[in-house]
C-alpha cells in the first residue's frame, strides 16, 4: 500500500485530478474480475468454435471419407473374390465359399451407399455420386445374373472386373473432392486459432500488468484454453490420420461417446455407442471382462505412462465373421490447472480391419511350412518313414483306447502328445496344433474339470479328425515328397522277411551259432546311436524357436542292438530334448551372468553295464543349464498332491528331483505348444521300463543335469 501512496501522492493531494483513492482501490478488482470473466467467456467461445469446427470436419469429410473407403474396400473384396472365381470349378467348396463372401460384401455396403446418397445431398459431389449410384445398381444386377449361371460368369468375369475399376475411379474423384473441404476447413481453424492466440496474449499481458499475484487464475485460465486449443487440433490430426479405420472414444467409466464412426460400427457388428468397451469386444467370460476393466483402471489411474499401459489392452478382436481387428489407442488429455500437470480425460480406440493381411500371412506362413516339411523329407528320408510308421501306430492306438470302457488318461496323455512333438518336428502345424487342442481335452479331463464320459463322444470325433488330417497332408504333398507310402510298405514287407528268416536260422542253427551271428550283425544290428540322429534337428528347431544357442554332440556307442525293438522309447525321448532345451538351457544373458559359453551344449553319451549277469547300456543325456533346483520340485509336488508336507521334510534333494517322472508333473505355469502339459519325461520313463529298464536323473544346480536311461540290450528280435 505504501508503494501506491508513494507513487500517486500527487493525485491524491489534488482535488482537480478528480480521482479519489477508493476509485483507485476498487478499480484494481473490478480489473481483475473484468480480465477473469472475459477471459471465461472468451474461453467458451472458444470450445464451442473448436467443438463446431471438429463436428464440421467429422460431418462433412471424416464420415462420408470412412464410409466411401468401407465401401472402396467391399468393392476391392469383391474383385478378389472374383478373380478367385476364375481359378476354380463350380464343384470346389471354395468356390461356393467365394460366391458367399461377395454376397456377404454386397449387403454389407448397399446401406451405406443408400445413407451417402442422401447424405451427399446439398454437397459439392452430389452430381457424382447421382452419376455413381446407378452405375453401381447396374453392377449390382449384372453381378447377381452371373453368379447364378456358372457356366456365364468366368467368361464375363474381366468385365465384371473392368467395371468394378470404373465405379472404383469414379469413387476416387468423390474421394478427391471431399478431401478439398478438409483443407478449407482446417485453414479457417488455423486462421480463428491464430486471433484466439492474439487475444489471450493480450489478456495475459493485461493481467501481468495488474500485478502477478492476482492474475494466476487468469494465467492459468489462459493455459486451459491454449492446452483445449492443442488437444482439438491434435484430436482432428488424428481423426484424419484415421479415416480408413474405425474410431470410438470412452472415458473412464468404459462407456462409448457419442460420435463413432460407421466403420467402427461394420467392424464390430453392431453400433458401439452408448455400450461399455467389454461389451463392444463381446467379452463374456467373467475374466475377460474384470481383465479389460482392471486394465481401464490401470489406464486412466496414471500410475503408468499411457505408451506403456496401453500395450496390456485387448490388442485384437476376431469374434465376428471370422474378420480380424487390430486395435490401437491414442490418449485425450486434459490440464489439470490446480496440480499444473495432464490428465487422461478419454481414450481413442483405432480399429484397423486386417482380415485380408492375415490371410496372406496365414498363407504365407503354411506354405513356408510346407516347404519346411518337404525339405525335411527330403533332407531325412529314412527318418520321416519312420516317423509315418510310429505316426500312425500311434493314432491307431488312440482310437483303439478312447473306446475301451476305461480308458488309461495317461496313456492318451503319452500317444497325442508325442504326435504333436513329432509333427512339429517334421513341420506339419495343423496337424499339431489339432493334437495340442486334443491335450486341452484331455488336461480337463485329467484334473476334474471335466469328466471323460461328457467328453468321449467329441473325443471320439477330434481323434478322427486328426487322424483324417494326418492322411490328407500327407496325400496332400504327396507330389513333392513321392511315394512314402509304398516306401513304407515296403519296408514293412522287407522287416517282415528278416524277421522270418532271422526266426528260420534261430531254429535251425541256434542264437549261439556264427551263422546267425553273421546274419544278424549284416542285416539287422545297427549301433544304438543311429537311432539319436533325428535329435539334432529337434533341438535345433526348438532352440531356433525360443531363441537360443544349443548344439547337440553325439557319440558313438559301439553296441550294435536291434533298433526297432527300441523303436517306442526313441518316439517319447523327443520330450527329453525338447524339455532339455526349453527348461534346462538358461536364457543367453544368465548363462553370460553365470560365465558360460553363449552356446549350450547337450551330450549323448552310451556306457555298456552288468545288472543280474544281463547287458545293459545306459544312455547319458547331459546338458550344461541352470539345473534342477529341489525346491522348486518339492514346492510343485505338495502344490499337485504328489506329496504331503510331512513326507516332504523326509525326501532328501536327490530323490525329490526324481519326481520330475511323474505323470502330470511339470512346473511350467503356462502351457505352449513346447512343454508345459506334464507330458514327456514320464513317458520316457514308461517306455524304459517296459523294455525292462529304469531311469534316473542327477543334477548339480546351475551347472548342469543328465538323465540316464538305462535298457537291456536287446540283439535279436522279440
Amino acid at each position: 500500500m505504501n508503494f501506491f501512496r508513494k507513487k500517486n501522492k500527487n493525485k491524491i493531494a489534488n482535488p482537480s485530478s478528480g480521482t479519489s483513492l477508493m476509485t483507485q482501490v476498487i478499480s484494481l478488482p473490478v480489473i481483475f474480475i473484468l480480465l477473469l470473466l472475459g477471459s471465461g467467456i472468451y474461453g467458451q467461445f472458444l470450445e464451442k468454435k473448436i467443438s463446431s469446427s471438429l463436428t464440421d470436419i467429422y460431418l462433412k469429410v471424416i464420415s462420408p471419407l470412412v464410409n466411401y473407403q468401407t465401401i472402396s474396400a467391399g468393392l476391392d473384396g469383391i474383385t478378389i473374390n472374383l478373380l478367385t472365381l476364375n481359378n476354380l470349378e463350380p464343384s470346389d467348396p471354395a468356390y461356393k465359399q467365394s460366391i458367399k463372401d461377395i454376397d456377404k460384401r454386397i449387403k454389407d455396403i448397399s446401406p451405406i451407399i443408400d445413407q451417402e446418397k442422401e447424405d451427399a445431398k446439398g454437397r459439392s459431389y452430389e452430381e457424382v455420386v447421382g452419376m455413381w449410384v446407378p452405375a453401381w445398381t447396374k453392377f449390382q444386377n449384372e453381378l447377381n445374373a452371373n453368379l447364378s449361371k456358372p457356366e456365364n460368369l468366368k467368361k464375363n468375369i474381366p468385365l465384371l472386373v473392368k467395371e468394378i475399376k470404373n465405379l472404383g475411379e469414379a469413387m476416387n474423384i468423390i474421394d478427391s473432392m471431399i478431401k478439398n473441404t478438409v483443407g478449407e476447413i482446417l485453414d479457417g481453424v488455423d486462421s480463428f486459432m491464430a486471433k484466439a492466440t492474439k487475444v489471450l496474449t493480450i489478456i495475459q499481458a493485461l493481467g501481468l500488468i495488474i500485478g502477478v499475484l492476482i492474475t494466476i487464475p487468469i494465467v492459468r485460465n489462459i493455459k486451459r484454453l491454449f492446452k483445449v486449443i492443442d488437444d482439438s487440433k491434435k484430436n482432428m490430426e488424428t481423426l484424419l490420420n484415421n479415416l480408413d479405420q474405425g474410431f470410438m472414444v470412452y472415458s473412464s467409466d468404459g462407456v462409448i461417446h457419442q460420435g463413432a464412426s460407421k466403420a467402427a460400427t461394420n467392424l464390430f457388428g453392431q453400433d458401439p455407442v452408448g455400450l461399455k468397451f467389454t461389451d463392444v469386444l463381446d467379452a463374456k467370460t467373467p475374466e475377460e471382462q474384470n481383465r479389460i476393466e482392471s486394465w481401464l483402471k490401470v489406464l486412466f489411474s496414471g500410475k503408468l505412462p499411457f505408451s506403456e499401459a496401453k500395450q496390456w489392452g485387448p490388442r485384437s478382436f476376431e469374434k465376428l465373421d471370422n474378420r480380424y481387428v487390430e486395435l490401437d489407442y491414442r490418449p485425450i488429455l486434459k490440464l489439470n490447472a490446480e496440480e499444473d500437470s495432464e490428465e487422461l480425460e478419454a481414450v481413442i480406440c483405432i480399429a484397423s480391419d486386417k482380415t485380408q493381411e492375415k490371410i496372406f500371412q496365414k498363407n504365407a506362413e503354411r506354405e513356408q511350412a510346407r516347404l519346411n516339411f518337404i525339405a525335411n523329407v527330403a533332407m531325412g528320408r529314412d527318418l520321416f518313414i519312420g516317423f509315418l510308421k510310429e505316426s500312425r501306430a500311434n493314432l491307431a492306438s488312440t482310437k483303439a483306447e478312447i473306446e475301451t470302457p476305461n480308458p488309461n488318461i495317461n496313456l492318451l496323455f503319452r500317444l497325442v502328445h508325442n504326435l504333436k512333438g513329432n509333427t512339429n518336428a517334421f513341420k506339419m502345424p495343423e496337424v499339431s496344433k489339432l493334437a495340442h487342442s486334443l491335450e486341452n481335452t484331455f488336461a480337463q479331463i485329467r484334473d476334474g474339470s471335466k469328466s471323460l464320459e461328457e467328453c468321449r463322444e467329441q473325443l471320439i470325433k477330434d481323434i478322427l479328425f486328426l487322424d483324417n488330417s494326418f492322411e490328407n497332408y500327407i496325400l496332400e504333398n504327396k507330389e513333392f515328397i513321392g511315394d512314402v507310402d509304398t516306401a513304407v510298405e515296403k519296408r514293412l514287407v522287407l522287416a517282415n522277411d528278416i524277421y522270418q528268416f532271422e526266426n528260420e536260422i534261430k531254429l535251425m542253427s541256434g542264437v549261439d551259432s556264427e551263422v546267425y551271428r553273421s546274419f544278424m550283425s549284416r542285416f539287422v544290428l545297427e549301433d544304438l546311436s543311429n537311432g539319436f540322429n533325428r535329435f539334432e534337428k529337434v533341438v535345433s528347431d526348438v532352440a531356433d524357436q525360443l531363441g537360443k544357442n544349443v548344439k547337440l554332440n553325439l557319440s558313438q556307442s559301439g553296441i550294435k542292438v536291434c533298433l526297432v525293438e527300441y523303436a517306442s522309447l526313441f518316439s517319447d525321448m523327443v520330450h527329453l530334448f525338447r524339455n532339455a532345451v526349453d527348461h534346462g538351457i538358461e536364457e543367453a544373458y544368465l548363462r553370460d551372468d553365470a560365465n558360460k559359453p553363449i552356446q549350450a551344449t547337450i551330450d549323448v553319451s552310451f556306457k555298456k553295464v552288468v545288472k543280474n549277469n544281463e547287458n545293459f547300456v545306459q544312455i547319458i543325456v547331459r546338458d550344461d543349464g541352470g539345473g534342477v533346483n529341489a525346491d522348486i520340485i518339492r514346492k510343485k509336488s505338495i502344490e499337485k498332491g504328489l506329496l504331503n508336507p510331512s513326507e516332504s521334510s523326509q525326501i532328501n534333494n536327490e530323490q525329490i528331483i526324481q519326481y520330475i517322472f511323474k505323470p502330470g508333473f511339470s512346473t511350467q505355469e503356462n502351457v505352449s505348444e513346447i512343454s508345459g502339459r506334464g507330458v514327456g519325461l514320464d513317458a520316457v520313463k514308461y517306455q524304459a521300463e517296459k523294455l525292462g529298464g529304469s531311469t534316473w536323473v542327477e543334477t548339480e544346480l546351475g551347472k548342469w543335469t543328465q538323465f540316464f536311461i538305462e535298457v537291456p540290450i536287446i540283439d535279436q528280435f522279440k
